[in-house]
């Protein structure tokens, strides 16, 4: 039964985007007690998390590619931090070149199924296929994820050698100068790269804030033109009925009028019959 399920979870990341929610809501109905609950705290996934998810389940000799790039320019960073000599520059490359290639096939897939990325996307789709492999299972993101190549040295800045070691779970190498120089200078280099990603992010997060408060400010300036509008209408909808109401006003004055002047006529007709009797 939990095989099954996983396999039904599976096929739900595999759906056209705009199907999940239907299909997740659907699977959830036909099970019970934990597993029903499990499914329905199931997120639907953001465009750059289906985009990723599709590279695993659709073009997987990409996908393969892309975290065995990964593995070994992690594997290069523990060397170095660890103290020993290791060229970070080829396995840097070939995982820039592994990104690339898989960009343009999730890019590809996204458009095949009807998306017009917006650069917003396209910067939240690298950044998550730089940073897999994640601790998700292959194949379920459903966010973006944050790059952890460059951020594995990064995160250990602040420690000392002797708990930098440990938190890589690895043996305290021998004394190696030179090694150690190097690992500095790639520390640094490593930051500095650090710095500007966050740079760029932080330049893309505000662009998105801008245009979101562009589109509300949009929306409000319509909604007070639609206000005006209902409201020139009322006016001129009070303006006509207020001229109604002075017309039907005078008629009844007028009727009024009449009608009291055919009462005295008809009082004096009575009171000449009855003198002439």
């Amino acid at each position: 039964m939990a095989g099954n399920l996983e396999s039904d979870i599976d096929r739900l990341y595999q759906l056209p985007l705009k199907e999940f929610t239907t299909a997740r809501n659907q699977l959830a109905k036909d099970l019970a007690g934990e597993a029903k609950r499990r499914v329905q705290q199931l997120s639907k996934p953001s465009v750059a998390a289906w985009a990723a998810n599709q590279l695993y389940w659709q073009d997987r000799p990409t996908y393969d590619a892309l975290i065995a790039a990964a593995e070994r320019l992690r594997s290069a960073h523990r060397a170095v931090i660890s103290g020993r000599t290791a060229d970070l520059r080829k396995p840097d490359a070939d995982h820039r070149s592994a990104v690339d290639e898989a960009m343009r096939a999730a890019i590809g897939m996204l458009k095949q199924a009807g998306f017009d990325p917006s650069a917003a996307t396209i910067d939240e789709l690298k950044r998550t296929l730089g940073a897999l492999p994640a601790d998700i299972p292959a194949g379920r993101l459903t966010r973006a994820l944050e790059p952890a190549g460059f951020g594995l040295l990064a995160g250990l800045q602040g420690l000392k050698p002797a708990a930098r070691l440990k938190a890589l779970n690895v043996e305290k190498p021998a004394p190696a100068p030179r090694a150690a120089a190097q690992a500095s200078q790639t520390s640094q280099a490593a930051q500095a790269r650090l710095a500007a990603r966050k740079a760029r992010e932080e330049r893309v997060a505000a662009e998105r804030e801008r245009q979101r408060l562009q589109a509300r400010a949009r929306k409000a300036e319509r909604f007070v033109l639609a206000v005006k509008k209902k409201l020139k209408a009322a006016r001129a909808a009070e303006d006509k009925l207020g001229a109604a109401l002075a017309v039907a006003k005078a008629a009844r004055e007028r009727l009024e009028h009449e009608l009291e002047r055919r009462q005295f006529d008809a009082r004096n007709a009575a009171v000449g019959s009855i003198s002439s009797g």
